[in-house]
């Protein structure tokens, strides 16, 4: 039972820890872009950063979440 929760609150956290990452690594990526491409580069770089977290996000959402509970009752 105990074994259950520590994978549900890992999965948990790795999942954040995801999402974190492909934000900071996203808004590093945009940084470098502004300051050496032009505007067109930019917006694609936002698009795709945007596109990343909100995919990084679903997959907490509806893969880990549901995963992870199911750990946490203990099956």
């Amino acid at each position: 039972m105990i074994l259950s929760k520590a994978i549900a609150v890992a999965l948990v956290a790795l999942g954040l820890i995801v999402i974190a990452a492909v934000l900071v690594l996203g808004a590093f990526w945009l940084m470098i872009l502004a300051l050496s491409a032009d505007a067109g580069e930019v917006q694609l770089a936002l698009a795709l950063t945007v596109g990343a977290g909100i995919g990084a996000i679903a997959a907490f959402t509806c893969w880990i979440m549901p995963f992870a509970r199911s750990r946490w009752n203990g099956a």
